[in-house]
């Protein structure tokens, strides 16, 4: 095995996307490129300089169709809950098979270069709903993150030490969290969408998740690097929500990567 770089890693992620992007109009599944990997397409036409990684949405009903399709394409694999008892993410990935990357969390199991595949849920027709239906969802999500923590000696000690006395009064199986996230997660689950949705399961922007479903009613083809990837009609107004000015570029300070991982090849 060799320790691969950040441009090699790209490489691989550009690759798979691809193959996503094929699967997804040969099947007929809705995508959208999303977080960063949106932000990245509109202002770069590709990957933000220093990110790593890339992030998609699918509407739950495509989400779910994907994740029983797909099956292995190699040398890259669907691995999620559906399909993986070990799997410690209450969302999909697609996974890179010749790549080794063990992330910094609670778990054995080793994953390879991956694309997030995230579900887009609905969120009720009522906003006030909406809101405390994420309260709802993002209470469970904690419980899991404190679940998945691990010491991590770059992180200040005052923090590994409340994430021990955090670890110490949650109590339950993962594999239970994991089910009661995707259950509930999948409340308001219908053939069409309402007129609020958001990505319920794994959203870390707090209210600014919860989107108006027209904004994903349609999809634009746009550039990113050598191709072309889908993105929602109303990508300004999900990234002006997300991002504020998001053509404006963060400090140079701020221009970090905000993985801990390393990645080997195989090969």
């Amino acid at each position: 095995m060799r320790k691969i770089t950040t441009e090699e890693q790209k490489e691989i992620l550009l690759d798979m996307l691809k193959t996503l992007d094929r699967f997804c109009e040969e099947q007929n599944i809705r995508y959208f490129m999303a977080s960063g990997s949106l932000l990245g397409t509109i202002r770069h036409k590709g990957f933000i300089p220093w990110d790593d990684d890339i992030d998609v949405v699918m509407p739950r009903n495509d989400y779910e169709r994907f994740l029983s399709t797909f099956h292995t394409l190699k040398p890259y694999r669907v691995i999620s809950i559906r399909n993986n008892d070990q799997y410690y993410l209450q969302f999909g990935k697609l996974i890179a098979e010749n790549t080794i990357l063990k992330e910094p969390v609670d778990s054995d199991l080793k994953l390879g270069v991956y694309i997030d595949l995230f579900p887009l849920d609905n969120m009720s027709d009522d906003y006030e709903v909406a809101k405390k239906f994420y309260n709802q969802v993002d209470r469970l999500k904690k419980k899991l993150m404190i679940r998945n923590y691990i010491w991590l000696d770059q992180r200040p000690l005052y923090q590994n030490l409340i994430i021990k006395g955090a670890k110490a009064i949650v109590h339950g199986k993962r594999e239970t969290m994991l089910e009661q996230i995707d259950r509930k997660s999948r409340t308001f689950q219908s053939n069409t969408f309402s007129k609020y949705v958001g990505v319920v399961c794994s959203g870390t922007y707090g209210y600014k998740e919860i989107m108006e479903s027209e904004w994903y009613r349609e999809a634009m083809r746009m550039p990113f690097e050598d191709m072309e990837v889908s993105v929602p009609v109303g990508y300004d107004k999900i990234l002006r929500q997300m991002y504020g000015d998001y053509m404006e570029w963060p400090p140079l300070e701020k221009r970090v990567s905000r993985h801990t991982y390393e990645v080997w090849s195989k090969i």
